[in-house]
């Protein structure tokens, strides 16, 4: 209790008494991270220029090693200005040593004075534009290819002879027709085809007997054709050729009444000429004249046929 009681007495003169200024502590300041952070800098100052005097020593190497005016891309990057790469393109501009301001990049429309290349488009697709056709006139390009030619022909029949056995009569043959088709190919100078023909003729009379008489001769081949051509101009062309194929023919007659007829596959080969005509693209116009010669049979000579053919198709 006294204590208490002393204390009562002396806080007014605790209140009272002057109290001191605080004074502050000072703190630590961080001076190892500052430190580390000047470091680090320091190190990477130095890569810098370790780095930047290798790239000058190989500099000095390339430069040593490589001819004068080798890069004139590199020695344009030096000038601080490059070439400029052609019409339409871009040119490239750096600064100016003054340390004036230029436009790095610089875009040069294309001239409208230059011509532009038409492209002309062919209508046929068969005959494209700039092709040989157009190069020499259309001469060599027409006459070569495919072709498909029906033909029909006249034929002449020369006499033949029957073989009987009281001895050999002459016949006598009238004009007769002919008519197939022919297909193949044409180079430059050359031809190959095969023809499939079918031909008859009337027989008029037996030489020399005076009896009624009248029959027919007809038959049906096939030819393996091979030739050479010349060119006559822009739209005709000579040919010559000669073919060999097997014939199927068939003679029968009525001589009062009596009937003689005979069939048989015979050997056949002709020699031929004539002209080949290209009113248009693709098309031909053919005129020729054969000599076909078949073979004798058993009761009958051989034949020979003059025709006349004319064809007219088409070329691939």
């Amino acid at each position: 209790m006294r204590f208490f009681f002393l204390l009562s007495l002396f806080s007014p003169f605790l209140l009272l008494y002057p109290q001191g200024e605080v004074v502050p502590v000072p703190l630590p300041v961080a001076n190892d991270q500052a430190s580390d952070f000047s470091r680090e800098l320091e190190l990477t100052k130095m890569d810098i220029e370790s780095l930047s005097g290798r790239i000058k020593a190989f500099r000095r190497k390339l430069d040593a090693l490589a001819p004068k005016g080798a890069f004139p891309f590199d020695e344009s990057i030096r000038q601080r200005k490059l070439p400029l790469l052609g019409p339409g393109k871009e040119e490239v501009m750096g600064r100016s040593d003054r340390g004036s301001s230029e436009p790095l990049i610089s875009k040069q429309k294309p001239s409208s004075s230059l011509p532009r290349k038409q492209k002309t488009v062919s209508a046929n697709p068969l005959h494209p534009v700039g092709s040989s056709n157009d190069r020499d006139g259309g001469s060599s390009a027409n006459k070569m290819g495919f072709y498909l030619l029906p033909f029909l022909a006249l034929h002449r029949p020369a006499d033949c002879k029957w073989h009987s056995q009281l001895g050999s009569f002459p016949v006598e043959q009238e004009l007769g027709f002919a008519s197939g088709w022919r297909v193949g190919k044409k180079w430059k100078r050359f031809f190959l085809d095969a023809d499939f023909s079918y031909h008859r003729n009337e027989l008029k009379a037996l030489v020399g007997v005076p009896l009624t008489f009248s029959g027919e001769a007809e038959g049906f081949g096939m030819m393996v054709n091979a030739g050479g051509h010349l060119d006559l101009g822009s739209s005709a062309s000579f040919l010559l050729g000669v073919g060999v194929g097997p014939h199927s023919q068939e003679i029968e007659f009525k001589l009062s009444g009596v009937a003689e007829e005979e069939e048989d596959v015979v050997f056949a080969y002709q020699i031929f000429t004539g002209v080949d005509f290209h009113p248009a693209d693709h098309l031909l116009f053919s005129l020729k004249y054969r000599w076909l010669r078949l073979e004798r049979m058993e009761k009958f000579s051989a034949r020979s046929l003059h025709m006349l053919e004319a064809a007219f198709g088409y070329l691939f």
